[in-house]
């Protein structure tokens, strides 16, 4: 089986629950192709996951066959969510980097010596 993360969003659920990251994925096994959607809270052991198709179909139930493990993806999910944050923090350093390059550039002082004349 193989999952590849698609998207990644955190929801805070509110403000007394506790959040959560919503991951949508394939999984390939058997060279089906399978579109899914994982809750993932930050306690280890606690994912759910369910069939996005079998979702739009009006099927929640395990009886009709949207049942899946969540400890079975629960390893990749959760690399794949802390590899969505590292590609965003390197994306956020690099347009910073950017920006600053341009206000040096116009003459605009940046950074801690802005402060000190």
């Amino acid at each position: 089986m193989r999952v590849e993360i698609k998207q990644v969003a955190y929801h805070r659920n509110g403000v007394c629950g506790e959040g959560f990251h919503v991951v949508l994925f394939t999984m390939v096994e058997d060279r089906k192709r399978r579109d899914m959607m994982a809750t993932v809270f930050d306690k280890p052991g606690h994912v759910a996951v369910l069939d996005r198709n079998l979702l739009g179909q009006g099927e929640v139930t395990m009886d009709e066959g949207n049942a899946w493990r969540g400890d079975v993806f629960e390893e990749d999910l959760r690399a794949g969510i802390a590899r969505h944050y590292a590609m965003e923090r390197m994306a956020d350093a690099s347009r910073a980097r950017r920006a600053n390059r341009r206000a040096r550039q116009a003459g605009v002082v940046t950074g801690p010596r802005a402060y000190c004349r």
